[in-house]
């Protein structure tokens, strides 16, 4: 199966360069700001539904509507697309549509230093293997080229995930991050559940938690209630040894 490959043009290439160095928005993912960098999100092409989720705050001291478009740099033929920014738009063929923009009317005034999660990205793989990428960029309504992006890859290769330490873990992650609503689900896929734990520590390195893992594939949700405003890391533990990290954050309104 020949998989199709699109370059963006290199003015916009170009334009988008220069914009962000006046920094629109801050753009977020498990913790770690990803302005023009690549995301990548490892899933089984039975999956449902692959997602990533990006916050975004707005940069400098003056509120301004922004809106989001997106480019399909790579096609996983067979599968569908879709993404949420201020509404939520319905699947699409891969391939059916190169650059894909959210409606005026559903661009969102933001307001300077104010995280928000409004954005999601999801690949339906339809049981197809291979990589679905896209550029997402947030542009100022008002002065286009003003603006920041962010290349998320879904890739459904047999065996991609497997990347960190002992060839374990096929993803983990934190979500929300920040946690403004008391609540976070670590969710992780692993190559086996034997001897797994879940083992959470607060700043300081205190253990505050820790849960034995059942199955391979599965998630721990913890409530703020239970540990407090802070930040904290979730460690997946195999056979007693720490196989992978990931940052989350309880925060306050």
């Amino acid at each position: 199966m020949m998989l199709k490959h699109y370059t963006l043009p290199a003015l916009f290439t170009v334009i988008a360069a220069s914009a962000t160095a006046q920094g629109l928005v801050d753009l977020e993912y498990e913790g770690n700001s990803v302005n023009q960098q690549m995301i990548t999100v490892y899933g089984s092409a039975d999956s449902l539904t692959l997602e990533a989720d990006v916050f975004a705050t707005l940069q400098g001291n003056v509120s301004r509507t922004v809106n989001v478009r997106r480019y399909e740099l790579e096609v996983l033929p067979g599968s569908f697309n879709y993404f949420c920014w201020g509404v939520c738009y319905g699947g699409i063929l891969a391939g059916s549509q190169y650059m894909w923009q959210s409606l005026p009317q559903h661009a969102i005034a933001l307001s300077p230093g104010v995280a928000v999660n409004n954005f999601h990205a999801y690949v339906q793989p339809e049981h197809s293997i291979g990589i679905a990428k896209f550029r997402y960029v947030w542009f100022d309504v008002d002065q286009p080229n003003d603006s920041d992006w962010v290349d998320i890859v879904f890739d459904t290769t047999p065996g991609a995930g497997i990347h960190e330490n002992g060839n374990v873990v096929n993803a983990f992650s934190a979500y929300p991050v920040p946690s403004l609503d008391g609540q976070v689900d670590l969710r992780y896929d692993l190559a086996t559940s034997a001897g797994a734990e879940m083992a959470v520590y607060s700043l300081l390195g205190t253990e505050v938690r820790r849960a034995s893992l059942s199955g391979k594939v599965g998630s721990v949700h913890i409530e703020q209630g239970d540990l407090g405003a802070g930040i904290y890391f979730a460690n997946l533990v195999v056979d007693g040894r720490a196989v992978a990290t990931r940052r989350f954050v309880f925060g306050s309104r």
